[in-house]
């Protein structure tokens, strides 16, 4: 290979030292028994039956009253029969109504007649 003439990299910094007055403090047995705790692994599995014995044993829960109104709702105020066809408050006529139907059933367009002899040109 050839040798280039990149130069080879600095060396590692030096590792830092603790400062002269710095001083690890000593624990008492008590906090070195909780870290022993800590550091051992659990010697006995833990034990699933208990846990499921509880969850089939469920719990008793409070009552909840369903409020559905997904329903609709007629009373006689909304709805007239005429012509043996009930007719609700929303059917009846009005100028909001009149005009939707009107939206709905579209408008006759006239034909416009073009005074320029240019044909489209397919492109």
């Amino acid at each position: 290979m050839p040798k280039s003439n990149i130069p080879p990299p600095p060396p590692p910094p030096p590792s830092l030292k603790p400062p002269p007055d710095f001083e690890k403090k000593e624990i008492s047995d008590k906090q070195k028994e909780v870290l022993d705790k800590l550091k051992r692994r659990p010697r006995r599995r833990p034990d699933w039956s208990d846990m499921m014995k509880e969850v089939e044993q469920g719990r008793k829960l409070r009552h909840v009253q369903c409020n559905d109104r997904s329903h609709p709702i007629i009373n006689s105020k909304s709805i007239t029969k005429v012509k043996d066809q009930f007719i609700f408050e929303t059917e009846k006529a009005t100028a909001h109504n009149q005009l939707l139907k009107q939206i709905q059933g579209g408008v006759q367009l006239k034909p416009t007649n073009s005074t320029t002899s240019q044909k489209r040109v397919a492109e």
